[in-house]
């Protein structure tokens, strides 16, 4: 039975597959597509970010989404100092998340 994926993966992943003695289609991704294909890796990892339960879960989860950014970072050409000092300057400006808050409503001006 074919289970379709239809998403980046990591290098290894077809030497894993092909070990494991299964069949499998991979394809090799535009610039522009691999761009694109980061960016929706990045959210699938976030969401797992979100299911994870556990201290060991989050780990790996988390290091999944570095390893996504990470490389992200490098195929747009900006430097992981660039990402620090955007954030370091939205933290002047609005702060961090130390505080815990929760905005539940504002209401408008009429």
């Amino acid at each position: 039975m074919r289970k379709d994926y239809n998403k980046l993966v990591r290098d290894k992943v077809p030497d894993l597959i092909e070990a494991a003695g299964k069949k499998f289609l991979t394809l090799r991704l535009s610039e522009d597509k691999y761009k694109r294909a980061l960016k929706q890796k990045l959210l699938e990892e976030t969401r797992e970010v979100q299911g994870a339960e556990s201290i060991a879960e989050l780990t790996e989860e988390l290091a999944d989404v570095a390893e996504v950014m990470d490389t992200l970072i490098v195929v747009l050409g900006i430097s992981w100092q660039e990402v620090r000092e955007a954030q370091k300057q939205k933290r002047l400006e609005r702060g961090g998340f130390e505080e815990r808050l929760k905005l539940m409503w504002v209401e408008e001006k009429d």
